[in-house]
């Protein structure tokens, strides 16, 4: 893919939108054997992510659930992220993978390579702002999942750091979140 230089108007009410815009990338006209392009944003259920890696034919969606859902490689990759600061969870496999980089597939990926390279580019992430992490007084598991519930409360991206906010000041005070994001998150 190459970016040409110039000003564009994108005509975009929200993030999603204009990550949705970005992903409409024309993948069909490329040799069947080039990479295709596809940005996961905070907040994607594995169901959404497995859609939008299916549609531009990058895996079998059926396949990539199946593997997020199985113990045995949950199980695998604990055992390997050892001494990583990202956490899996029992029960919630991989489901807390979070990246928001523009990441490249060949067509026909197997699953476990995707859900790899997507702890592989959070693992990077935390790694660049890990003296900010810290300094929160959370953990990396915990600001993950404020994260989460931040993202499927605020509409807007600029009232998310509102949103944030207002939890941060419950949490403070040893109150509830308070969100009814929270039952739809596990």
């Amino acid at each position: 893919m190459s970016f040409k230089p110039g000003k564009f108007v994108l005509d975009i009410s929200d993030f999603n939108s204009l990550i949705a815009e970005l992903n409409e990338i024309d993948n069909s006209t490329k040799e069947e054997t080039a990479e295709r392009y596809v940005t996961i944003p905070e907040g994607t259920t594995i169901e959404q992510m497995s859609e939008m890696l299916s549609s531009r034919n990058i895996v079998d969606k059926e396949a990539f659930i199946r593997l997020v859902n199985d113990q045995e490689y949950y199980n695998e990759l604990r055992k390997n992220m050892r001494g990583s600061p990202l956490t899996i969870h029992k029960n919630r496999s991989v489901r807390r993978i979070s990246t928001r980089r523009y990441l490249r597939f060949p067509k026909n990926t197997l699953p476990h390579k995707i859900i790899e390279q997507m702890l592989d580019e959070t693992n990077k992430w935390y790694v660049e702002n890990k003296v900010q992490i810290l300094d929160t007084g959370y953990t990396f598991d915990q600001l993950i999942t404020l994260a989460s519930v931040v993202e499927k409360e605020s509409k807007f991206s600029e009232d998310r750091p509102k949103v944030a906010q207002v939890f941060y000041n419950r949490l403070i005070k040893g109150m509830k979140l308070e969100s009814d994001i929270t039952a739809t998150l596990c």
